[in-house]
């Protein structure tokens, strides 16, 4: 058995105990095997179970001079400070300034931060940050694969924020769609994509485009092209300059100057004035 072996052993024996013996045991291997990984379950004990914020901010910080390429060191530690900014007002700002510094640095190393980041601006969710869902849609844009089941769930996010938030039913299906089609075992996806498809208009259409979709990346495109291929033509001067006649107005049309005949055109060119 190599070091890194025996180092895990150790670390996992370590985990198995409880209170000041588990924080002994962590201790050592830390100590000894200069070890991240043991330092980070250390500052998570301090987090988590002794509720001593500074203490795992230290450990945090010994296991990021170790291995500075750890996301989830950086992702606690700024968890660490989102607790603390819940608790003290007076530095509230502050510790939530660091929270966005720290997972802003572990998005950059694996886009799990990006997904927490995200979740701290959905309404509601975590004060004392405020609700922004734009800035929380804008985070979780940032979500790729490394982040495995963050990544759907951001998705899914995405898709709730189109729905409630802009009523683009058709973005919010593709979000939820891809949710489903990339990987994602959650009901409530499947659940999402159906009420969401239910207010597209054209669904045929826009079922086709959904199927062909592989990353979030080509959700705006498919949108925008979508919605000008969708956008009628006149037959005669080919300007997309339509203008649509209701019900009412064809009634009155009929009506006016004595015409017996039933005008039904429903829509008319703005630039070359033909019906259809």
């Amino acid at each position: 058995m190599d070091e890194k072996d025996k180092m895990k052993a150790r670390l996992l024996e370590a985990k198995k105990k409880s209170g000041k013996e588990k924080e002994s045991a962590l201790m050592a291997v830390a100590e000894e095997f200069q070890a991240a990984e043991a330092y980070n379950e250390l500052g998570i004990y301090y987090k988590d179970e002794t509720g001593e914020p500074e203490k795992a901010l230290e450990m945090f910080e010994k296991g990021i001079a170790l291995s500075p390429r750890t996301a989830a060191l950086y992702n606690n530690q700024a968890s660490c400070y989102v607790n603390m900014a819940v608790k003290s007002e007076e530095r509230r700002e502050e510790h939530m300034a660091a929270a966005v510094s720290l997972f802003e640095k572990a998005g950059k190393l694996n886009s799990v931060g990006y997904f927490f980041l995200g979740n701290l601006y959905m309404p509601k969710i975590n004060p004392p940050f405020p609700d922004d869902y734009e800035k929380a849609a804008g985070y979780f844009k940032k979500v790729d694969r490394d982040a495995g089941a963050c990544w759907f769930s951001a998705l899914n996010k995405l898709g709730i924020y189109y729905y409630h938030e802009k009523k683009d039913y058709v973005r919010a299906a593709a979000c939820f769609s891809l949710a489903v089609k990339l990987g994602g075992t959650d009901k409530q996806y499947k659940n999402n994509f159906e009420m969401a498809f239910s207010k597209v208009r054209n669904r045929k259409f826009w079922k086709e485009k959904m199927d062909a979709l592989e990353l979030p990346g080509q959700i705006d495109e498919m949108a925008e092209t979508g919605e000008k291929r969708l956008i009628p033509v006149c037959p005669r001067c080919k300007s997309r300059e339509i203008g649509r006649y209701s019900v009412a107005e064809n009634l009155r049309r009929s009506l006016a100057g004595g015409i017996k005949k039933k005008i039904h055109y429903h829509s008319y060119c703005k630039k070359c004035g033909y019906e259809w």
